[in-house]
């Protein structure tokens, strides 16, 4: 079973989505706007949740269960302590080897250190929403104070060693290994600091101590999400890196929306924080694709496909979920046009993102990827950031979900799950190798006895293994 599996397996105990519920997952690079159209969905804007920057903000999955019908009431798995001390050792590794050149170079600067802190190089994992400024700063401290015996055991070593200097960085490896004891004391601070803030926030909730999950439910809307973003804000006070997935459920749609509308919306991670999601779109959203009735992708009119859109389009083709697929344009209003009448704005505004995105189906089809999308799978959204939503914006985002709801109600082939038998595996194995012994005597009985000889060298033989599949006996 698959984590998200897992995860899904255990929302279900814990909070069950109900029979007969669409699910819409929404993907597109970092500041595409896909939170902003979460917002507007859920009418949350007055609340400013979910977190809108123009930044990563998205790191916990969140699913929105949506129906006018269903009570306010959040789940949220947390990361195993594993997971985030493996987080807290690369920051603390990384702020430590950076502290220790400014110490070389005698611009030692307790703040700088601090900065470091904050968070992992690829902003998975922020520090800075969990620990105040204070705490950072203490931390730093305790770093800069380890320094001086940090540096005796690197110039120790380098004499141990003879080594030279492009081989400071494995020396310096080395020497925190030898200051464990002094590192494990920092980490042991930050990781109560984390313990503690995730009690003052969840009515007293132990940390890796407790259970695997945290609840909270209101009568009340305010309420409620006051709470929620007390977990998930993307902000100061916050302990929304600990928290591994979260399932919100209740009366949080729109007013302008039908009153029969109901929904899973999920707003994942954005793609593109990785740069190789510029080239191929990352396995972790496969799950996603599997799980939703409908992937939408979210790009920006004005500059469509500049980041991982592309790979995004591709990954979904490949993998057979075209048929799921839509895309949504946002800030359509930013894209520059002439002069002329609000609706033929829009209309050759359209026309200006349409012929882009032909560019990039001309370019998949290079690539050997057909894709033909229909004009009621394509979808226009501007002026986002207004209080009030549009009644075009309005007919987009119905039109939209009139379309997740069509299609989730007609007859769809079940997935059928395989069986594995693991008792044949062990013969199936010894068969291949059998198998595999035979066709290399076969191939050796005809060379000659110098090709032999030269199979039978170390260097040669290592090379093959190699690059052979292990066969592992059961």
């Amino acid at each position: 079973m698959s984590k998200f599996e897992e995860l899904q397996k255990r929302l279900e105990e814990l909070s069950p989505i109900p029979v007969n519920m669409p699910k819409l997952y929404l993907l597109g690079d970092t500041g595409a706007g896909k939170t902003t159209i979460v917002r507007k969905i859920l009418g949350t804007d007055d609340y400013k949740f979910p977190s809108v920057q123009q930044k990563r903000t998205t790191v916990a999955v969140t699913e929105y269960v949506l129906s006018r019908d269903l009570p306010y009431k959040a789940t949220y798995i947390f990361k195993t302590e594993n997971q985030v001390i493996e987080f807290v050792n690369e920051i603390l590794e990384i702020a430590t080897e950076k502290a220790y050149v400014s110490y070389q170079k005698n611009a030692l600067n307790v703040d700088d250190i601090a900065e470091t802190l904050e968070e992992t190089p690829d902003e998975r994992f922020r520090l800075k929403y969990i620990l105040s400024t204070e705490q950072l700063k203490e931390v730093a401290e305790k770093i800069a104070e380890m320094l001086p015996q940090l540096n005796a055991s690197i110039e120790t070593l380098q004499k141990e060693l003879q080594s030279k200097e492009d081989e400071l960085g494995v020396i310096v490896d080395l020497a925190l290994e030898q200051q464990k004891t002094e590192l494990d004391k920092i980490k042991e601070i930050i990781i109560a600091n984390i313990k503690c803030k995730v009690a003052e926030l969840c009515n007293g909730f132990n940390l890796f101590s407790d259970s695997d999950h945290y609840q909270h439910s209101s009568s009340k809307q305010k309420d409620f999400i006051e709470q929620a973003k007390k977990l998930l804000s993307s902000a100061k006070n916050s302990v929304s890196p600990v928290i591994e997935y979260a399932r919100l459920q209740g009366n949080l749609l729109a007013n302008w929306l039908p009153k029969d509308a109901e929904l899973v919306l999920i707003d994942g991670e954005g793609i593109g924080h990785d740069t190789r999601e510029a080239s191929r779109l990352s396995a972790r959203h496969l799950d996603y694709f599997h799980f939703a009735d409908s992937i939408a992708l979210v790009e920006e009119s004005k500059k469509p496909f500049a980041s991982g859109g592309k790979s995004a389009i591709e990954g979904i083709i490949r993998n057979g979920y075209l048929d799921k697929f839509s895309l949504i344009f946002s800030k359509l209003d930013e894209v520059e046009v002439s002069d002329m009448e609000d609706d033929a704005e829009r209309l050759d505004q359209i026309r200006a993102v349409k012929k882009g995105f032909g560019n990039v189906t001309n370019a998949l089809k290079e690539e050997g990827i057909e894709l033909n999308l229909n004009n009621d799978r394509s979808f226009y959204l501007s002026h986002m950031k207004d209080k009030e939503v549009s009644q075009i914006n309005a007919d987009e985002i119905q039109k939209l979900i009139s379309g997740i709801k069509n299609a989730f109600d007609e007859d769809k082939p079940q997935f059928v799950e395989p069986k594995y038998d693991y008792e044949m595996l062990s013969s199936f194995l010894a068969k291949s190798s059998d198998n595999f012994t035979r066709k290399w005597n076969r191939l050796l009985d005809l060379k000659q006895w110098q090709t032999i000889k030269a199979f039978n060298r170390v260097e040669l033989t290592n090379l093959i293994f190699k690059n052979t599949p292990k066969l592992t006996y059961l």
